[in-house]
């Protein structure tokens, strides 16, 4: 596994998927989708106000009577950089660490995400019983995400049990279980 992950995060530094360079994140999303052409993963393709998303799925998930696509677990990424020199989107390793545009947020995560999902995907082509799952790639993180989770999340309807969004952080070595927090408050008004 460990050479595939590290030649697909290569692939993936080499494309250089900044906001302003439209040939290259709709590059990201072939990218992807071609990774699973050996599969029978259930692949849909959105985009939203020019940013392209992609969702690989164990299986097709219809929207249900509350307007929803439910999973088991989304496993959620995004392909988009902030922008760098060209010599940025050529990988190199140095000491045994990988270097390049992306290399930590995060297209190495993304990389593992697709080897997990294919994984997945290859033990239910065996006759394995797995959990609804689905891998969601967006184009828009470094701008805020309107247009990708926000759009999958608020207009498509996809929701899960679980989502894990594996987003860089401080210490790469460190799992962190939050980074934001819903609060809901209620005030009353006084006329």
């Amino acid at each position: 596994m460990e050479q595939r992950y590290l030649k697909t995060t290569r692939d993936l530094i080499r494309i250089p998927s900044i906001a302003e360079n439209h040939e290259a994140i709709f590059d990201a999303i072939r990218f992807v989708k071609g990774y699973f052409n050996d599969t029978d993963a259930r692949i849909t393709k959105y985009e939203h106000r020019g940013k392209p998303s992609i969702v690989i799925a164990t299986e097709e998930i219809k929207k249900g009577k509350n307007g929803t696509r439910d999973f088991d677990v989304i496993l959620s990424g995004h392909l988009d950089v902030v922008d760098a020199p060209r010599e940025m989107f050529v990988p190199r390793v140095e000491d045994g660490k990988l270097f390049g545009r992306g290399a930590a947020d995060m297209k190495s995560e993304v990389a593992v995400m697709m080897e997990v999902m294919k994984e997945i995907l290859v033990e239910k082509q065996n006759g394995g019983v797995v959990p609804k799952v689905a891998l969601m790639l967006t184009t828009d993180e470094e701008q805020g995400g309107a247009n990708g989770v926000g759009y999958l999340v608020d207009e498509i309807g996809y929701r899960a049990k679980a989502v894990f969004v594996p987003d860089g952080g401080e210490d790469l070595d460190e799992v962190i279980i939050t980074a934001k927090d819903l609060h809901i408050y209620e005030l009353p008004a006084k006329e």
